[in-house]
């Protein structure tokens, strides 16, 4: 390896007649169509998450993630890690903290994988993991906390 990142693309194919054309993902969809449904989705997804409407949100970006598995066959890629983020940060604000979490690693080692560890959408998921793992610390603590002072209340009197 060059110690470069992998840039996640690898859906160009050579053919016989040395021609470059996007490779087909399996199913034998057609490639630009997959493409173009799955960013009808993601796009989908931000004007409901704009309006406020999460729930809809989660299943437009869920659907724009499942296109891109088909186009991509589950390379690492940013386009996918972006869409993880988002559907990271809208899980993060439904209280659905440990989908969150399994969401924002998934897609820091995707930006990891083909951006690498420098780069300023890497070092933001690294920093949204982080600061919900402080949210989910300090919300575990307020409810520990709570739990006991009612406990010890119940108990004086």
């Amino acid at each position: 390896s060059s110690g470069k990142p992998n840039s996640g693309r690898s859906n160009m194919s050579i053919s016989n007649d040395g021609s470059v054309a996007p490779k087909t993902p399996a199913g034998g969809t057609d490639y630009m169509a997959t493409i173009a449904t799955w960013l009808h989705h993601e796009q989908e997804g931000d004007q409901l998450c704009s309006r406020r409407k999460f729930p809809q949100a989660i299943k437009k970006y869920e659907q724009a993630l499942e296109m891109e598995e088909k186009v991509f066959g589950g390379i690492n890629n940013m386009d996918c890690a972006d869409i993880m983020c988002k559907l990271a940060c809208l899980h993060r604000t439904q209280g659905d903290f440990d989908k969150s979490e399994e969401l924002y690693r998934k897609a820091l080692a995707m930006f990891e994988a083909t951006l690498g560890q420098d780069h300023p959408a890497t070092r933001g998921a690294a920093s949204h993991l982080k600061h919900l793992g402080q949210h989910k610390a300090k919300t575990w603590w307020g409810k520990t906390s709570s739990s006991f002072r009612r406990r010890q209340l119940d108990a004086s009197s």
